[in-house]
């Protein structure tokens, strides 16, 4: 297309009659001339998004009213104020209902329906329909998806006295609203402006730490402290407050010390929070969960193999290997048993001396005559 004109000569010009060119041809007769589009110039077409998708989808919304937006904050700028969100300008600019309707289903659930039942009804609302403050439904209503929660938890932890405060509670109740998404294709991911629990609890069983760490009550952990403390003589006070004093002073290691550790605590915590994003650079392709490890908690000077992960966990281990002290204060965390076999072998084969193997022998017991008598049936 040059100029409006097809290059290609098409459309073909006006011809009032079929005709006939020299090479026996036929010139089809043609009623309609092709004109150049007068309303300007088409630039395309948006895609479709759902509106799950958050600022995705209140940015085409925009598209689809503002003309002739000059920048990302000029779609933002709605009769001279600057919103910070898509979502704002949209409600600003009266694109948006209210969610009154979803509000008053939920609220009428709540009042005799089941946790999993009012769970139900919250994934088919924000799946089927438009809610527009997703994150304002489910701090209004979320409280009453967890009335089952604690029983379950006490019932996995067999400790009546387990105590989860609301954010945990929250937690609970999201991995239970991504368990519901996903069994229909979806994910809690996918919801942007809902939180987003940490691991831990999407992934909760009988074995999670979670419920380790929250099957006490700390009322009566701290009255037993009390209890305990007052009993302690004058030797075990003095241990119990050196500990502190060296706790509080940080005494053992440098500034520079506790800074790394603690930036290193911190990348910890994001990680086990969900809180570190998949990489995008293009250069491999990544998993969901993959992370990148920062180069400061690297050592790009050393071979990363078994052999240096050993030394670097058991420094001087043909001196110490014989101190319980010093084996309990080691560990090197595998996902497989198999890799524990390996550097188990790894590790003994450095001890001196000679090695001996012992093998178990398995065999079936006689339990009596009583057994081979019964009558069959």
């Amino acid at each position: 297309m040059k100029k409006f004109k097809c290059t290609k000569h098409f459309p073909k010009k006006y011809q009032a009659q079929t005709t006939f060119d020299q090479s026996g041809f036929p010139i089809y007769r043609r009623h309609h001339i092709w004109t150049p589009r007068k309303r300007g110039k088409q630039i395309g077409r948006l895609l479709y998004t759902h509106h799950s998708q958050g600022e995705l989808w209140y940015l085409r919304l925009l598209l689809t009213k503002i003309r002739g937006p000059t920048s990302w904050d000029a779609l933002k700028r709605i009769n001279g104020v600057q919103y910070k969100t898509f979502k704002d300008a949209c409600r600003s600019y009266g694109l948006l209902d209210d969610d009154n309707e979803w509000h008053e289903v939920l609220s009428e659930c709540c009042k005799s329906g089941f946790p999993s039942q009012i769970r139900q009804l919250f994934v088919h609302i924000i799946v089927n329909c438009q809610v527009t403050d997703l994150l304002h439904l489910w701090n209004l209503h979320w409280k009453h998806m967890v009335d089952d929660i604690i029983l379950r938890q006490r019932n996995v932890s067999e400790s009546p006295q387990t105590i989860l405060n609301d954010k945990q509670l929250e937690f609970y109740a999201l991995a239970e609203i991504d368990k519901l998404l996903r069994s229909i294709g979806k994910s809690l991911k996918q919801y942007s402006q809902l939180p987003l629990p940490p691991m831990s609890y999407m992934q909760a069983g009988s074995n999670n730490l979670v419920i380790d760490e929250t099957s006490y009550n700390m009322a009566e952990m701290a009255a037993e402290f009390d209890k305990l403390f007052q009993k302690c003589n004058a030797e075990q006070l003095d241990v119990f407050n050196a500990v502190l004093r060296s706790v509080d002073k940080n005494e053992g290691q440098s500034k520079e010390e506790i800074e790394s550790l603690k930036k290193f605590s911190e990348w910890v915590l994001r990680i086990g929070n969900g809180q570190i994003a998949t990489p995008r650079d293009g250069l491999f392709d990544y998993e969901e969960d993959d992370i990148v490890i920062p180069a400061q908690f690297c050592d790009p000077q050393l071979t990363n193999d078994v052999e240096n992960m050993i030394m670097w966990t058991y420094p001087k281990f043909l001196d110490n290997y014989k101190s319980p002290q010093y084996i309990s204060e080691r560990a090197i965390l595998t996902p497989t048993n198999q890799i524990v076999a390996h550097l188990n072998s790894a590790i003994v084969e450095t001890i001196p001396g000679e090695s001996f193997s012992y093998f178990s022998v398995d065999r079936a017991e006689d339990f009596g005559e009583v057994f081979y008598n019964l009558p069959i049936t």
